[in-house]
């Protein structure tokens, strides 16, 4: 019964530290989301997940899909002024770990003041305890591994990370920016496709062919 009673709670401890990951994905999408917006960016779609489509919903000019799979997520501008270019993708690809760290900081400022109004709340509370652990360490991770520079292949497009990016930005050749604009319009081309808005699509055809 022991046995039993233990892998149950490990398999709960699993479930929940997942939950908690897909949870910190949401936070570093809307993270760099938010950051586009700041900085004039437009945000065609964010992506939760990856795998099969769970729902769909279009608020103003952006899309939010939530995938079945926990795998990742993606947040990309749309068309992009090359004006201050270096500068205004930096601070749209530090808007992922940005807003997973200012999470951290406002739960731990949170954790203090309940600490403060009822000491000993969360010693002698040890499924929340836990709860907390997970988030703090499932956030860390994602973060950690978001920040360790690496190149990925989205949908046959070579893309650096965030870490790359943050690495490189400010030291990319011309035609490297060149390409990072080239790669939104590809992506909103094909948003455009999958949407059946065919004249949209076409057009950004047109565009990409002219350059």
């Amino acid at each position: 019964l022991s046995r039993s009673l233990g892998l149950l709670q490990f398999l709960v401890n699993i479930l929940i530290f997942w939950l908690f990951v897909y949870i910190d994905i949401i936070i570093h999408e809307f993270g760099h989301a938010i950051a586009g917006w700041i900085v004039r960016f437009p945000i065609p779609k964010i992506t939760i997940g990856f795998g099969q489509n769970l729902f769909k919903y279009k608020f103003k000019n952006t899309t939010l899909v939530v995938n079945k799979g926990m795998q990742g997520g993606l947040t990309y501008p749309g068309t992009m002024s090359p004006k201050f270019l270096r500068l205004r993708y930096f601070f749209f690809t530090l808007g992922g770990v940005g807003l997973q760290i200012i999470s951290l900081i406002l739960v731990s400022i949170i954790l203090g003041i309940v600490e403060y109004l009822d000491y000993g709340f969360f010693l002698n509370n040890n499924i929340i305890s836990t709860i907390i652990s997970f988030f703090f360490v499932s956030n860390l991770l994602l973060i950690v591994i978001n920040l360790i520079p690496f190149q990925v292949n989205l949908v046959g497009i070579p893309m650096p990370n965030d870490g790359l990016v943050l690495l490189t930005i400010f030291f990319m050749k011309p035609e490297r920016i060149q390409e990072i604009l080239l790669s939104g319009q590809i992506l909103e081309g094909m948003d455009y496709l999958e949407e059946k808005e065919f004249s949209k699509a076409q057009e950004i055809h047109k565009s990409l062919s002219a350059q």
